[in-house]
């Protein structure tokens, strides 16, 4: 069988930052006399995270103890026919094994008659505690093994969330405690057990909620009762939580607050909290972070790899935009890189998001048509100037019945460019229909009166006139002129 590679973990770090006055009184104290320092250190507590913790829960296996009873039996004449005599199996840890408790050493095999038995053999030293869950009866059962230097915890199966929260309390202390810099839990006695399982399932996801950092190992087995191999199961966990983060993401753009220091969750994690803060430069970072990782793809989620698959192509529209920051840039990008990002909205049913970005890059393309008038190059963006040529061509009400046509600034344009008038009335109708339905949603009453029930069907024809509006929108250079001269007198 293969070795499991498991990829060296990053422990916990505490930095001392101040020393108060007492501290400092006993070092120059204890400067003073080596022998009154040394007394002093004995009684101190050790400094840092330095140790490691060890959980295993004791199983039904059988011990030494075994053994002696069936030779007792045998020799009394007791029927022992059909009864074979208790043997050991052989496990083996690997070299990569011993990474995951920060220890150097060749793979070795060992006859034990428990997991536990051999965990404690291996590292029952002054850098690990052990603390140790069973029944009332593996705890009898195993006492052979571990002895009267530990004392394990008793748990009943019958009150299985008693128990989950009491251990969860448990491991919260020792994190707190500002000892351990690791905890590993061994399960391999607990996956005939329905309670185990679920106790295992629980600290999951305490696990990934952040309260602190598990590694999980087990002891699989090869040949039935036999032989067994141990390994860790981070890589099996990390899988089951990514998929779980995955699927999250593809279904709604979210991303679950957990304690991965995976690669792609951290990129992926930010790209959704960026989405939904509109912070456009740390969506786009984080963007290209992803596609990173779609082109490198991480060895310990290739089982993944079609959900991944399936969500960059989702993203394909927006990573193809290439916009450099979130306050400058060209325009056509940024234009673009709105128009996706409400496509994006708009297939996860996020219409408020959806409709703002799609106002924004209508705003964004009227801007681009005057730039030039503006003497504006293509790198340069000015809001002020921006939000001037939004307002002023906002403000002309062309389609409404009660406007005086006397007074009305396209009434001198009207005749000399009729196309483009009628050009630029699809783009501001198109333009106050959004804003009007944003506004509706954001004051709650876009499910009222003629809205109600069609205002995914609006949103849609918001698309399509955008697309047939902007594949062919091109003003006259004379018209674009005038309008400037009108914009420039009206702003002075």
């Amino acid at each position: 069988m293969s070795e499991i590679k498991i990829p060296p973990r990053k422990g916990l770090q505490i930095v001392k930052k101040s020393v108060d006055k007492k501290e400092n009184k006993m070092q120059c104290e204890n400067t003073q006399n080596p022998q009154s320092a040394e007394q002093t250190n004995e009684n101190l507590p050790l400094q840092g995270k330095t140790k490691i913790k060890i959980i295993s829960f004791l199983g039904m296996t059988n011990t030494y103890k075994d053994v002696e009873d069936f030779q007792i039996k045998s020799k009394e004449d007791i029927n022992t026919k059909g009864l074979k005599q208790p043997k050991q199996a052989q496990y083996i840890l690997t070299s990569d094994f011993y990474k995951v408790f920060e220890v150097e050493k060749d793979t070795i095999k060992l006859d034990m008659w428990s997991a536990t038995e051999c965990l404690l053999k291996e590292f029952n030293n002054d850098n690990f505690d052990f603390t140790l869950y069973g029944t009332k009866l593996s705890n009898k059962k195993q006492s052979p093994i571990y002895g009267d230097k530990i004392t394990p915890k008793e748990f009943d199966q019958k009150e299985y969330s008693k128990f989950l929260g009491d251990l969860i309390n448990d491991l919260k202390n020792d994190f707190s405690s500002n000892k351990y810099k690791k905890i590993i839990i061994d399960i391999t006695h607990g996956f005939r057990d329905n309670t185990i399982l679920a106790i295992f399932a629980g600290l999951i996801q305490a696990n990934i909620n952040k309260d602190f950092k598990i590694n999980f190992i087990v002891a699989k087995e090869i040949i039935q009762q036999q032989e067994y191999e141990f390994i860790s199961l981070d890589e099996y966990v990390e899988n089951m939580v990514m998929s779980n983060v995955l699927s999250t993401f593809k279904q709604c753009l979210k991303v679950p607050d957990y304690n991965l220091d995976n690669p792609l969750y951290l990129a992926l994690k930010g790209f959704s909290d960026a989405l939904f803060k509109n912070q456009i430069q740390d969506i786009n970072k984080n963007l290209k972070n992803l596609f990173y990782y779609e082109r490198n793809p991480l060895q310990s989620l290739l089982n993944l790899q079609p959900l991944i698959n399936e969500i960059m192509l989702e993203l394909q529209g927006l990573n193809k935009v290439n916009i450099k920051s979130a306050g400058n840039g060209k325009i056509k990008p940024k234009r673009a890189f709105y128009y996706e990002l409400a496509v994006l909205y708009k297939k996860h049913d996020y219409f408020l998001n959806c409709v703002q970005f799609l106002l924004e890059s209508i705003y964004l393309h009227i801007f681009n048509e005057f730039k030039q008038q503006l003497d504006r190059a293509e790198y340069e963006y000015c809001y002020s100037e921006y939000k001037a040529i939004r307002n002023f061509l906002l403000s002309f009400e062309e389609t409404k019945p009660n406007v005086n046509q006397n007074n009305h600034r396209y009434t001198k344009y009207k005749n000399t460019f009729p196309d483009d008038i009628k050009l630029f009335n699809s783009v501001i109708n198109l333009t106050k229909k959004i804003a009007d339905l944003r506004n509706r949603m954001s004051h709650c009453d876009a499910f009222s009166d003629d809205y109600e029930n069609n205002y995914k069907t609006r949103i849609e024809e918001f698309f399509n006139s955008y697309d047939e509006i902007f594949n062919n929108l091109n003003f006259s250079q004379e018209l674009k002129d005038k309008l400037i001269l009108d914009i420039k007198a009206k702003v002075k």
